[in-house]
């Protein structure tokens, strides 16, 4: 369907004219209000704006840790400890970026727990149960996250029997009241979201603790602007907040706590009583109007938001407001209407940036620096969701081939099981004696090692136009010729293969004096039909490649070792390259689960 369209700038300074004059009719027609009708209004306006920017606050809180939650939840669950560090940089990261996280944490079936803490020291804790006994194990760490004391404990704490584990429901956020943190004294809700396993059991939770000490202040500082008082309310009448108290000690007590009686706490019952009151006077007989305004922070809990002004703060001014009103309002129509145009540009040039960024999306060009410096709250949110979505594009294309991702982009498509046979040059690599390096060496050393290994590899496959299919402990599997159809599959294949070898060698040397094991590597290359595509379950897949061939390529690799060769080629790959490299016959063998000959040779030096 073809849909008119005008430019974006065009459609906003017409609605800001509309808006103005409405506006500005509707404020003439307001000076006809009775004082006590604009006295109420005046109130109920404060309290809707308030209500929404504390409601605007606490979303943000909440839709920011949902979604810190939804993405550690996509962890498997025998990951959660087998890649403790990783997922301890994870959390530690979301800490950092939201100030009002306390801490982040996960638990399993299991009772094991696994913990990144703020306050009031930073510190990561690890429980394991074991025996019906759980070790607790603390590691205090200073502000570059380098572990400075440990402390093992074992203790009784069993996250199971905790509410935000116990009461969390499959796809559904749960959201605690707020009470105080035990460890920082501060007020605080936590939000937990849970995996659920086929049958719907309960696999792990994540979870996180919100400090809402921001959230007082902010109360604080508008009950100044307001020269008031406010309360926040939860849904089980607990006080969350009452700038009229002098302290913290009536935090998360009950309204009705008979030690409790300032002006904002009473106004609430009476709020809670009678919806329609406005009124109250306190025992030296002032006199004070009062609204309330209730809001959602989940399906099931509400929030109250008290507001109380001394009646003559309000009605004092009225009649002098509303005149001025009348005449600011003229020029201020005036004004906006001068500048409507000029506001419409402003608005409608970070729009047209974002539409043009999406179509930078859409090709994959990944590395668009995206302008978030819009001041306008809801153009700076899409900014910053695109920044998410450019930062989850660059995740996702980690984990499958860039081209793939494109193709899927562009096609509009549901992912599907499937596959086609095509020709392909296939790749397996394998370090040499790997199992003995792994028992000489230090994890985290080895780890670092293999970090560098696998970049240098995976930059050579990817400069010669190959795709990763994966990573099989210390075995790299590639092949050429998928999703994208390429030229000369086969010499790139081996060109890639010689280069690793080249520049493996260099990093070998320099890794030697270093006093590092050295990565030898042997390769194995086949050319032949295999089925690419999505292979899997429907609930989880993967772009990959099966068939004899990629068995061949493998079997390849391995009988390097037994000709003390790095690197092997089949005859289907020689027959290809014979006239572009210089190759060697090494054998005619009979391949592992194979009943015909194969002639197998390697590139000569």
């Amino acid at each position: 369907m073809n849909i008119k369209t005008k430019k974006i700038s065009l459609h906003i300074s017409s609605i800001i004219v509309l808006i103005l004059v409405i506006s500005f009719s509707a404020i003439l027609s307001f000076n006809f209000y009775k004082s006590s009708q604009n006295s109420f209004a005046y109130l109920e306006k404060l309290t809707n704006e308030f209500s929404h920017r504390t409601t605007s606050k606490v979303q943000n809180y909440l839709n920011n840790t949902n979604t810190s939650l939804k993405v550690i939840s996509q962890i498997n669950e025998e990951d959660i400890f087998k890649n403790e560090q990783l997922n301890i940089s994870l959390m530690y990261e979301y800490l950092k970026e939201s100030k009002y996280l306390s801490s982040m944490y996960i638990a399993n079936k299991n009772g094991d727990f696994l913990q990144v803490r703020n306050y009031p020291k930073l510190a990561t804790r690890k429980i394991i149960h074991k025996n019906n006994t759980f070790e607790d194990i603390w590691k205090y760490r200073d502000q570059n996250f380098i572990t400075k004391d440990i402390k093992i404990i074992y203790d009784t704490f069993d996250a199971r029997k905790r509410i935000w584990y116990k009461n969390v429901r499959k796809d559904k956020i749960f959201i605690s009241t707020p009470y105080m943190f035990e460890s920082t004294n501060e007020l605080g809700i936590t939000i937990s979201f849970a995996k659920f396993d086929e049958t719907g059991k309960k696999i792990f939770v994540v979870a996180a603790d919100i400090s809402l000490k921001s959230l007082n202040k902010f109360l604080k500082e508008q009950a100044i602007k307001l020269e008031g008082d406010i309360a926040l309310i939860s849904s089980t009448y607990s006080i969350i907040s009452d700038t009229k108290s002098k302290d913290m000690s009536n935090i998360s007590k009950s309204i009705y706590d008979k030690n409790i009686n300032t002006i904002t706490i009473n106004a609430s019952k009476i709020y809670f009583n009678n919806k329609k009151e406005k009124n109250i006077t306190d025992i030296q007989n002032n006199k004070y109007i009062f609204s309330g305004n209730d809001f959602k922070i989940d399906t099931n809990s509400f929030w109250h938001l008290i507001i109380v002004i001394p009646e003559n703060k309000i009605l004092g001014n009225v009649k002098q407001a509303l005149l001025e009103t009348m005449f600011i309002s003229f020029i201020i129509l005036i004004l906006f209407i001068l500048i409507s145009i000029k506001i419409a540009n402003t608005i409608s040039k970070p729009i047209s940036m974002l539409s043009k960024d999406l179509q930078e999306l859409k090709e994959l060009n990944l590395d668009i620096n995206i302008d978030n410096s819009s001041s306008i709250k809801e153009i700076n949110d899409a900014q910053n969701s695109l920044l998410l979505l450019q930062n989850g594009l660059k995740y996702f294309s980690k984990y499958m081939p860039s081209d793939l991702v494109k193709i899927l982009i562009k096609n509009n498509k549901e992912l599907k099981i499937g596959g086609v046979d095509k020709n392909l040059a296939i790749m397996f690599t394998d370090i040499e004696n790997f199992t003995t390096i792994c028992e000489s060496s230090k994890p985290e050393d080895l780890t670092a090692q293999l970090a560098v290994y696998f970049e240098l590899i995976n930059k050579i496959i990817s400069k010669h136009n190959g795709t990763i299919d994966k990573y099989i402990g210390d075995a790299v599997m590639a092949f050429w010729g998928a999703p994208i159809d390429i030229e000369n599959p086969v010499n790139k294949s081996v060109l890639a293969a010689i280069e690793i070898q080249k520049e493996l060698e260099i990093l070998n040397n320099k890794w030697q004096k270093e006093n590092k094991p050295q990565l030898k590597t042997r390769i194995g290359v086949h050319y032949g039909k295999a089925i690419v595509g999505n292979i899997g379950s429907i609930q989880r897949m993967n772009y990959t490649i099966i068939g004899d061939s990629v068995n061949i390529a493998a079997r390849l690799e391995a009988v390097n070792k037994n000709y003390n060769t790095y690197l092997m080629i089949s005859q289907e790959v020689q027959s290809i390259i014979k006239n572009d490299f210089k190759t060697e016959f090494i054998d005619s063998i009979k391949l592992k689960g194979k009943n015909t000959i194969t002639n197998i040779y390697t590139i000569s030096s």
